[in-house]
Formats: structure tokens, C-alpha cells, sequence
């Protein structure tokens, strides 16, 4: 995977840092927790609002700083979004969600920055720059 990354302009180490120091909640357990109570100058939104239809999100807070902190939900857990079978599919999303924390980017930032392509700043284009993200982890690990 690190060639993969590094041919995309991503510093695995960088990454690998990054997720060994996150936080995560998860909304299974922690959906009502909100913002506020993790980091103070957070929102009042709790994390199951935050996180909505996500598989996972990574916080974003009031300054547009990543402070490494990543919310998990069912999704998760149970389904399958990228890759051969769920344990793959849940390493992609945390070294997805370690990418945004890594770059301190949002999904659109991050996947212009990797090459796949120029994506709006609007939820289509938010998402369609997220499923870029994680197809190109998908053949990392093939």
C-alpha cells in the first residue's frame, strides 16, 4: 500500500501516525455524546447527527482544524462499502478517515490532491469524491 500512496502524493507514515493517535467513538455506543463533550469548542450536535447516513466521518472543528477524532457507525460494523469482505472494508474506511486527519482535508481536497479527479464542494460532489477515495483503497489491497 505504500507505493500506492506515495505514487498519490500521501505519506504513509504520516497516515499510520495519524491513526494510531485518533480518537474514536463510535455511534453504536457514543451516538449521543456530542461535539462539545470531546472538544470544547465543538458543536452541540451529537455524533449520531454528525455521522447521519456515514459509514464513518472524521470531526472537523469550529477553526476548520482536524483534531483526530473519527466516529464509526453501524455501517461500519455490519456492511461491506469497498473491498472483498467486510474486515478489508473496514480497514479502507480507517485509512480513509486517517487520510483526512493526515492532510487535515476534507474528501474533495484530498482526492484532487491524490489524482482522482476534481470534485465540487456540494454533498454530490462530497460524496462522489469519497467513493473515489475509497475505490482507489480497494486496489491497494488487491
Amino acid at each position: 500500500m505504500q507505493g500506492y500512496l506515495a505514487d498519490h502524493g500521501i505519506d504513509i507514515n504520516a497516515v499510520a501516525a495519524k491513526a494510531t493517535t485518533a480518537t474514536y467513538y463510535s455511534t453504536y455506543f457514543e451516538g449521543n455524546l456530542r461535539e462539545s463533550d470531546i472538544i470544547a469548542w465543538m458543536g452541540n450536535e451529537t455524533l449520531g447527527t454528525v455521522l447521519g447516513s456515514n459509514r464513518a466521518v472524521t470531526l472537523v472543528d469550529a477553526f476548520g482544524k482536524y483534531p483526530d477524532v473519527v466516529v464509526i457507525g453501524y455501517q461500519y460494523f455490519t456492511q461491506i462499502s469497498a473491498g472483498p469482505d467486510l474486515a478489508t472494508s473496514q480497514n479502507i474506511t480507517l485509512v480513509h478517515e486517517a487520510i483526512h486527519n493526515a492532510l487535515s482535508a476534507d474528501d474533495t481536497r484530498v482526492a484532487s490532491q491524490m489524482g482522482l479527479g476534481n470534485f465540487p464542494d456540494t454533498p454530490g460532489g462530497v460524496d462522489a469524491a469519497s467513493i473515489a477515495i475509497s475505490a482507489f483503497l480497494a486496489t491497494c489491497y488487491q
